[in-house]
């Protein structure tokens, strides 16, 4: 007869098989991720409104997809949203406070982002959020991100983006508000690693990274421009 693996045993069990997988040695089994996004709040049955914006609707959602369908980790361990690419890199020179901003709806909210658009804001409560991205940037202004990619992206890029960000009155409210949703957020996200946890499903850190085309493509001057501009220029070349 099949033994019933306890929760903690399955944990130790998931995450020596994903840290195989990422060390490059041979695990059991292939590591299986779970799914994310749409398909959670559906099964859950909140609004993606919802789950873009209640971090207790979130974790409750998440733990109970998950509980229905395991996986040895998942992408969905942390609350959903599209991002503002120039976001992370206007902080690059402060590495403590870089890596705190998550993206979600009430970020959005915060910032005034032009790039995104949200469900129960700019979309039905319904829809997934959606990157829509823009241009941000003019094609003259490639010399000035290149000599000062974190000033001018702070700077210029940022504001154009965000419109809670124009103006010094606005930005020094926006950055407090941002400060203590941070704190939400990541209040939150601790206790839903916790409850992964307890259903044996691990939870890892992740990193985040862009090549150049892919960050100037998304944040700054959109894909369609970015083609055309190295097309310009390797003409000229």
């Amino acid at each position: 007869m099949a033994t019933t693996k306890s929760p903690k045993e399955l944990l130790e069990e998931r995450r020596a098989r994903v840290e195989a997988a990422i060390n490059l040695e041979e695990p059991d089994r292939v590591p299986y991720s779970g799914l994310g996004g749409d398909i959670i709040p559906a099964f859950a049955g909140i609004t993606h409104h919802e789950y873009c914006y209640d971090y207790e609707k979130t974790r409750e959602a998440t733990i109970k997809f998950h509980k229905e369908f395991p996986c040895d980790w998942s992408f969905a361990s942390g609350f959903t949203g599209v991002g503002v690419p120039p976001l992370t890199l206007a902080l690059a020179d402060k590495p403590d406070l870089a890596v705190t901003f998550g993206i979600n709806g009430n970020t959005h909210d915060i910032l005034g982002d032009v790039c995104t658009k949200y469900p129960g804001r700019e979309l039905g409560e319904n829809s997934s959020p959606q990157f829509i991205g823009g241009t941000f940037m003019e094609p003259e202004e490639y010399d000035q991100l290149a000599q000062d990619p974190v000033g001018f992206t702070a700077e210029v890029v940022l504001p154009r983006i965000c419109k809670n960000l124009r103006n010094p009155r606005d930005a020094a409210a926006t950055w407090v508000r941002m400060g203590i949703e941070a704190v939400k957020a990541a209040a939150a996200g601790q206790q839903l690693a916790a409850d992964m946890e307890k259903i044996g499903i691990p939870t890892l850190p992740l990193g985040f990274g862009m090549v150049p085309l892919d960050m100037i493509g998304d944040g700054y001057r959109d894909f369609t421009n970015v083609m055309l501009d190295l097309r310009k220029i390797s003409r000229q070349g």
